[in-house]
């Protein structure tokens, strides 16, 4: 009976201290940074679940204690504003963003990087502000209606140019494939292209253009959707050619 007894209190402490390390799956805090600094080390004194304190890591008590504050690398730090790490949910207060950084192993963080008309998209083709990324010129454009960026899921768009046939894609959150494709449909009809079929990975694909009179040869690269379209998207991007072809200039 005694050893029935010690092995529940046994099981009963590795489920605890299992429920209460989500922290343990973060990178370890750096001694050089400093607080409110993502992976900055708690400071001591400050209560445990304060700003600035080591964060609750007991069954039922988990995180920080302040709702604007997330738990990073077992610190509770501030966030949701531009700068700052992206709260629960990629929470971020007004218009910014949350947006994943270049760098490996960092929080997401809000941004007003991309959150206007005609800003640059953040990183990972993200824009804020309920904007979509255009894929072509890696700039935040306006959505179709005013619900549109705000599902939980990110789709990538393929388009196909209707004169060239050069293949492009947006980026845009909806609740599904269909609700996105609705949000962009008037900004794709607008600059004369059309969806490329649901799923068709964007090719990029290597052509020699040549018999132009201006250079005996010039190599492009260009994306597109099937071989077809590369060749017609290459053979348009040279004056009177002669010839296009797939593959490097010889």
């Amino acid at each position: 009976m005694m050893k029935r007894k010690n092995k529940l209190m046994l099981m009963a402490l590795v489920f605890t201290l299992f429920q209460g390390c989500a922290s343990c799956l973060q990178q370890p805090c750096v001694a050089g940074k400093h607080f409110p600094e993502p992976g900055s080390c708690p400071i001591p004194g400050h209560a445990q679940g304060s700003p600035g304190g080591v964060c609750n890591n007991f069954l039922g008590n988990f995180g920080c204690d302040e709702p604007d504050n997330k738990c990073v690398s077992n610190s509770c730090i501030p966030c949701g504003q531009p700068g700052m790490v992206c709260c629960d949910h990629q929470g971020c207060d007004g218009t910014a963003a949350c947006v994943k950084p270049k760098e490996d192993h960092t929080f997401p963080v809000c941004s007003n990087a991309c959150t206007q008309v005609g800003d640059s998209c953040c990183e990972n083709s993200q824009c804020g502000n309920g904007l979509v990324c255009n894929g072509n010129t890696q700039k935040c454009v306006a959505a179709n209606a005013s619900t549109c960026g705000m599902g939980p899921t990110s789709f990538t768009i393929g388009v196909v140019a209707d004169s060239t046939k050069c293949g492009s894609w947006v980026s845009i959150n909806g609740t599904s494939l269909q609700a996105a494709k609705d949000c962009v449909q008037s900004q794709v009809l607008a600059a004369g292209g059309h969806f490329a079929p649901d799923n068709t990975p964007i090719k990029q694909l290597d052509f020699c253009n040549s018999g132009s009179g201006i250079d005996p040869s010039a190599p492009v690269t260009i994306t597109a959707f099937s071989d077809a379209d590369g060749l017609a998207c290459a053979h348009s991007l040279c004056t009177n050619c002669t010839s296009t072809v797939p593959g490097p200039c010889p």
